[in-house]
């Protein structure tokens, strides 16, 4: 009997017997749908294991993980620009008169208000998800 070789170097039989199986349209989209959180990479591999009672790898996503993830990459985004304005309101700094002294300090001091808000935003996020992983 000839064996192949998969890429990760699994010695694989060649398949020797057909079953086909008609499905309504539905029914296709729900297996393709359930084979789509799982590991297998086909639909025949897929249906191979529920028929023979295999065990099948489920993926299960995390919600709350994937809400922090988005959350923190926004605060991230929102932190970057304040980090920028600040740069550019230093620079503009050097570049003043002393008569705009005032003017800058007080664009700085809003600038940094902003930057602590997204600061304890990202703190609360992350108390946040560590809460609910610790549980």
């Amino acid at each position: 009997m000839i064996q192949t070789r998969t890429p990760m170097s699994k010695p694989v039989k060649p398949v020797n017997r057909n079953i086909y199986l008609s499905v309504e349209e539905q029914q296709y989209q729900t297996l393709q749908a359930r084979r789509a959180q799982t590991t297998c990479r086909s639909l025949t591999e897929y249906v191979r294991c529920l028929v023979l009672q295999q065990p099948v790898t489920v993926n299960h996503r995390n919600a709350s993980l994937e809400d922090l993830i988005t959350e923190l990459s926004l605060a991230r985004r929102q932190l970057a620009r304040v980090a920028a304005a600040l740069t550019e309101s230093a620079e503009k700094m050097e570049l003043a008169s002393p008569d705009g002294l005032s003017d800058w300090l007080e664009r700085h001091q809003n600038e940094r208000q902003i930057a602590l808000a997204h600061i304890e935003q990202i703190y609360q996020l992350t108390k946040q998800a560590a809460k609910i992983w610790l549980q």
